[in-house]
Parts: C-alpha cells; structure tokens; sequence
C-alpha cells in the first residue's frame, strides 16, 4: 500500500427515485444521494481510489418500495464478497451501516481471512431513544445494530450530541462495553453537496414570504405540530406554505392539510418528493425553515437551507443546538404557542430574517465537503497507520 494509493472499497447506501409508490426515506431520495457523492469525490480527489461497491452489481431490475431496497442489500453483499475476492481493498468503508450490515461485511473478511479495517457511519442509531422512525421501522433490532457498532474499527457520527447519545444510552446496558464503543467513535459531520445547490441557484422568490417544511412527515418529526402553528398564522398572515415531501395517502394529517388548501387556496404547496434540482430551487426561494423534530442526529435538510441564506427556527432537541451554536433567536421550546410567535415575528421582520440567514450560512460551512472529507481522510489514515501530511 503505497501514501497515495489507499484503495477504499465504498460500500453505497440504497437509492430511489421519489416516484415510488412505497414512501422513501430521507436518506434514499436525499443525503444518500447527495452527501455520499459529495465524500466520494472528495476523498478520490485526496487521493484515494475509491471501488464502489455498485461497480460489482448486476443493473438492477424495476423493482418498487421495500423490494427494491432488500434486494439492494442482498446484491451489496454479493458486490463486497466479489470486490474483496477479486480486487483486494485496503479499507471498507460503509455509508450507512444499517443497510449492509458491517457485522455481516467482517464475517466476510473474516472468512477470506482478510485483515481490513472496517469503518462506516451511523446514520441514527436504536440506542436513542428520540429516534422513533428506527424503533418503529425496525423493531426489535436493537442488538442487531449494536453489533454493527461492534464489529466496526470506527464509528462515524455526524454530531456530538450522536457520540454521547450513543455512549449514554449504552452504558445503560453496559458501562465497559460503552467504553469500547466510544474509543471507536469520531466525529466527522456529514457534508452538503454545495456544488450541486450552486448548480440550481435561483434569484425566482415565491409570491408572499415562505415558510419551507423539508422533513419527512414521520412522527419523528412531529409534523402535526407544524400544522398546527400554520393553521393559526395563516389566520393573520399572508404567506406561502411549502411542504416538499410527499404527505401520507391518507390520515389526519393529509386531511387537515387538504382542509388548510381549500381554505387558503393558492397558498399551499405540495412538492410530493421533489426530485433534488427542484428541491434545491425551492430552499434559494424560500424564507423561513422550521423543524418540529423530536429527535434529529444531524439534520441535513436544516443545513441545506441554512446554506441558502434561509431563516430557520429549530426545536431545542438532538443536535440543533451544535448546528446554530446554541443561537437562542434560532432555538425554540417545542411548544406551538412560541413558534406561533416566533413565526409572526420573523415574516414581520425581514431584516433580522436577513441577518440570521446570512449568520446561518456562516455556520452551514462547517458541513461543506472539503472539511466533512478531511475528517474522514483523518480516520482512514488512523486505521491504516499512514501518518498524516506533516508527519512525515
């Protein structure tokens, strides 16, 4: 293995289009897309030959929903045994280690007696408590995951508040197996894909000031909550409502949303998963992100549109308060009297929802790829023993 020649086998999270009639996850039509492509080309722009596990699949079939993503998850394991016995890596690094298991990946190195480090991130975890859309999702695989932490040399997390989550809530199980597991963990951040947000910039405004709702409508995210502070500003306030994932066929929460169209026709705007070009324009249109999260690890959506200069008012919950550095002009209690308030206050007040979108872009650029690669560059070096640049 030569300084310059680290060979990384890349093992790729599953991806969908939006238009699929089982609901995707954030991570499929979103992050999965954008910031692993983000790490992929900066890490090979570091010097690192990156084999993507995709690279070793068959063209997948036109399969639809959770098919499509089993299916993605067998064929990867195919592709890590075929890359592994065929074009021997130096590292495996996984994006996200609840698609191909990591414990299954070093059962493979193990069997071809291969001595690999094996490093990959997790992407919420069912040792938080708050991660809802995991324990409801996947239940009872809780052990499960916690051996994927295991079997991995490094964990990588996007947030501190995701390292003493992890640290905490297992020390409740086990104090020294919590240990172990934290010598393992780093804290990299996960990137936004600036390039391609660049690429869709627009100066296009929508017609009254706009209040964008770029989450899942999962309980996780607690979008009743949203609905209910809309449904009492739009009482007062002519403004454009901005929902850019697709809302469940049916339940409450579609209907009050259809019942809130048809009393404010024109005003709200239904972007049912909008493919990434126009999800992007819709964030450089938009004035005010809010998030009624009851968990977030990172929020990725949040620093897209803290990046586009967007106003965002975030619960005071998981890692929000790292990404707007605990800015109490940002940061809400959760309760829908103060973001009510907070709501009416910022479209009343176009300067200062100027001054905290030119800060929050500031603070976006601590996710933009060059710094999220450098870390993960750091981890790969660690494992592998190469020293970094200046320690030669």
């Amino acid at each position: 293995m030569s300084l310059h020649g680290r060979r990384v086998l890349y093992v790729e999270s599953y991806t969908s289009s939006p238009n699929t009639i089982v609901e995707p996850s954030s991570d499929s039509i979103g992050y999965g897309i954008t910031a692993s492509r983000a790490i992929r080309d900066k890490l090979q722009a570091m010097g690192h030959d990156i084999i993507r596990s995709s690279a070793y699949m068959p063209r997948r079939k036109a399969r639809s929903g959770a098919l499509a993503r089993s299916e993605w998850i067998l064929l990867t394991y195919s592709a890590v045994l075929n890359c592994l016995s065929t074009n021997t890596p130096d590292l495996v690094f996984c994006f996200h280690a609840f698609q191909a298991f990591p414990a299954e990946i070093r059962r493979t190195l193990l069997d071809l007696n291969l001595r690999i480090p094996l490093i990959g991130y997790t992407h919420g975890t069912h040792w938080d408590l708050t991660d809802l859309f995991r324990h409801d999702r996947y239940p009872g695989l809780e052990f499960a995951d916690l051996g994927n932490l295991y079997a991995m040399d490094r964990i990588l997390v996007t947030s501190q508040y995701m390292r003493q989550t992890l640290h905490d809530n297992i020390g409740a199980l086990n104090a020294d197996l919590a240990t172990l597991i934290s010598s393992k963990v780093r804290v990299v951040g996960l990137p936004i894909d600036i390039e391609t947000i660049e690429q869709y910039r627009t100066e296009r405004r929508f017609p009254r000031v706009s209040i964008i709702y770029n989450h899942a409508p999962i309980s996780a995210k607690d979008p009743m909550l949203f609905l209910d502070a809309i449904t009492e500003v739009l009482r007062t306030h002519d403004v454009d409502i901005l929902f850019t994932r697709k809302l469940p066929s049916h339940g409450p929460l579609r209907s009050r949303a259809l019942t809130l169209n048809s009393r404010y026709p024109g005003r709200l705007h239904f972007g049912e998963d909008l493919p990434i070009s126009d999800y992007y324009r819709w964030l450089w249109m938009a004035d005010i992100q809010v998030s009624t999260a009851l968990h977030e690890s990172l929020g990725i959506s949040t620093l897209e549109a803290m990046y586009t200069y967007t106003c965002c008012l975030l619960p005071r919950v998981g890692s929000y308060p790292e990404l707007c550095d605990g800015d109490e002009q940002i940061l809400y209690s959760r309760s829908a009297d103060e973001l009510i308030e907070r709501l009416r206050y910022l479209i009343d007040n176009e300067k200062t929802r100027a001054e905290l979108g030119e800060r929050l872009r500031r603070l976006a650029f601590r996710f933009a790829p060059d710094p999220v690669a450098r870390s993960i560059d750091a981890v790969i070096r660690e494992v592998l023993g190469v020293p970094r640049p200046g320690q030669l």
